[in-house]
């Protein structure tokens, strides 16, 4: 069993749309990675204390520096003190200040969630009023942090977790453009031999039937597992080099691109980033499942493609407009782009245990890869010799 699957592993290595393919995805995350984390700083243009403009790797390390000031357990008063020190920042280099620079990384948090609009609502006495703010603030005009997350929450991590949290957006939008190279890559595991016109010696071999399926299906989900290992290896040694473990244990509500303030449990970059690898590892698993299933199905590349894509985009299409976005976000297509949706998403409470919805869709999405596995194999048992879409013509020509 061990020499078949290695056949049929490095049979599908051979092929010269999988080595076109592995280097397209390849070139796509690196391009994707150094656009989103920028690890070189050339997205960087941060204005230093005496007014001078900081560019590239010393923009990274001065943003560094000006975070670590404040790293540890976020409180109102280290808010504060944030706050007068920008103010301080832009007193001292207020003749040189040039509006479209960018700030500091706690800048742009403090901005994000403590600093309060032009006007904002305040209840007062039992009725709503509109207060201006505006020039220096007081203290007790700045958000607190009790206003804006829930004690489920806290106390809040800070430090410096940019590289880590768009490390983790690059390695989503990896995930996606893997999900699609697995579609190309499994489609033609068992359609390329209904083209060359194998199955009749396959099927009268001495392997048999059942051997053949499993060493096929064994294949394919080793290597997709290794391409998923090497997806997150690539990306999570690369940032290791590069910055080091720093931003790890930061809370994920604080973090870039701002998209996770409304996720209600304590949860860390570090915590966030093994969920992810989890969920999409599942739902990579998954897309591979209707692959299989989808080239048992067919009798040539083509037709295989075209059915892989349409059990991966119609489910999401179907239940995008459902009022229940757990069924939507259910889907590969849904949770690929909407991870932070997915870390929203409520408990699933059970009578011993509260089990956060991330880990439910990573075990259905493993029992749907099953299933999808099972049906493949149930359709290749019975398959005649032309494959099953030739057959079915062949019977209606007949009737």
């Amino acid at each position: 069993m061990m020499t078949l699957i290695s056949l049929e592993f490095y049979k599908m290595l051979r092929r010269k749309s999988f080595c076109i393919g592995l280097a397209l995805l390849f070139c796509y995350c690196a391009a994707v990675y150094v656009n989103r984390v920028d690890p070189f700083g050339s997205q960087y243009h941060i204005q230093n204390k005496d007014g001078s403009v900081m560019e590239g790797q010393e923009a990274v390390e001065l943003e560094r520096e000006q975070t670590q000031r404040y790293c540890g357990e976020l409180t109102d008063e280290a808010v504060w003190e944030m706050y007068c020190d920008l103010m301080k920042d832009q007193e001292a280099g207020q003749e040189g200040t040039q509006p479209e620079l960018s700030g500091g990384y706690p800048q742009r948090v403090l901005k994000q969630f403590f600093l309060p609009y032009t006007q904002r609502e305040t209840f007062v006495d039992g009725e709503w009023q509109t207060e201006s703010v505006g020039g220096n603030l007081n203290k007790d005009q700045l958000f607190q942090i009790g206003e804006l997350f829930p004690e489920s929450v806290l106390p809040l991590e800070f430090g410096y977790s940019v590289p880590w949290s768009r490390m983790l957006q690059s390695l989503i939008a990896g995930m996606f453009a893997l999900n699609l190279f697995i579609m190309l890559a499994v489609s033609p595991l068992f359609s390329e031999e209904y083209t060359q016109r194998m199955n009749a010696l396959l099927f009268t071999s001495k392997c048999g039937r059942k051997k053949c399926f499993t060493a096929k299906v064994a294949a394919a989900f080793l290597m997709g597992l290794m391409l998923i290992l090497g997806m997150v290896l690539l990306h999570v040694l690369v940032t290791l080099a590069l910055f080091g473990g720093e931003g790890l244990s930061c809370s994920i509500q604080l973090t870039e691109p701002f998209l996770f303030q409304g996720v209600s449990d304590a949860k860390t970059v570090g915590t966030a980033l093994m969920d992810a690898v989890f969920l999409y590892t599942a739902g990579i698993l998954l897309t591979l499942g209707m692959a299989v299933l989808a080239s048992v199905l067919a009798s040539n590349l083509l037709t295989a493609t075209v059915y892989t894509l349409v059990l991966f985009w119609i489910p999401g299409f179907l239940t995008g407009a459902s009022n229940q976005p757990q069924i939507f976000l259910l889907f590969p297509i849904g949770h690929n782009t909407r991870f932070h949706d997915v870390l929203m998403i409520p408990h699933w409470r059970t009578r011993f245990a509260d089990i956060p919805y991330i880990y439910v869709i990573t075990v259905l999405l493993m029992a749907f890869c099953a299933a999808l596995i099972w049906g493949a194999w149930k359709s290749y048992e019975k398959m005649p010799e032309e494959g099953l879409m030739k057959q079915k013509g062949k019977s209606g020509h007949a009737s």
